[in-house]
C-alpha cells in the first residue's frame, strides 16, 4: 500500500489499485512458479497495476499531499530530512524514483527489482546509479534549503548513498 500510493498520491486511488493486485494475486495463484519470492510477485503486480492507471488516468505522479502522507507515513521512524530527501525524488523521473522507493522504501534487492521492472540486473543497477546520481544533482541544487550536510539519508533500510558535500 505504501509503494502504491507513493506513486499515485491519492488515498482512494491507492486502495483500489492494492485490492486490484490482490485481486489479480489470487485469480492468478495458480500461475505463480516460484521462479520469484511472492514479495517481488506482488510487487510487480501492483507496479503494471500503477502503470495501467496512470495510463488511463494521466495524472500528474510528483504531486505533494502533506494532509493525506500524514495518514499514510512513508516509515514510523522518518525524519523530516528523510521527508524533504523523498519530496526531492519526486522530481526525478517516474521510473527513477520507482527504482529508488523499492530499493530504499521497500528494502527490495537489486534481483528482486530487475524481476518486477523485468530488466537485467545489470541494468536495474545502472538505472539505480543513474537515479542516485540524479538525486544528488537535485539536492546539490537545493542547497539553500535545510537538508543538513551527510553522507548520506537514513531510511527505513538504513542509509541512502548520496555523494554529495552541502
Amino acid at each position: 500500500m505504501r509503494f502504491i500510493y507513493s506513486r499515485v498520491r491519492s488515498l482512494p486511488d491507492a486502495e483500489d489499485i492494492c485490492q486490484e493486485t490482490f485481486l489479480k494475486a489470487y485469480k492468478g495463484r495458480y500461475s505463480f512458479n516460484g521462479k520469484s519470492s511472492v514479495k517481488s510477485w506482488l510487487f510487480a503486480i501492483a507496479y503494471h497495476e500503477i502503470i495501467s492507471f496512470l495510463r488511463k488516468r494521466k495524472l500528474p505522479t510528483c504531486v505533494l499531499l502533506p494532509s493525506i502522507s500524514s495518514k499514510i507515513a512513508v516509515s514510523p521512524s522518518e525524519t523530516d530530512e528523510s521527508f524533504n530527501i523523498w519530496a526531492l525524488a519526486r522530481q526525478l523521473p517516474d521510473e527513477q524514483y520507482t527504482l529508488l522507493l523499492l530499493r530504499y522504501q521497500e528494502d527490495i534487492s537489486i534481483a528482486e527489482i530487475a524481476q518486477i521492472l523485468q530488466k537485467s540486473q545489470l541494468n536495474t543497477r545502472v538505472m539505480l546509479h543513474r537515479a542516485r546520481r540524479r538525486l544528488s544533482e537535485i539536492l546539490q541544487q537545493s542547497r539553500a534549503g535545510s537538508i543538513p550536510s551527510s553522507s548520506g539519508v537514513r531510511t527505513k533500510s538504513g542509509i541512502l548513498p548520496c555523494s554529495i558535500d552541502l
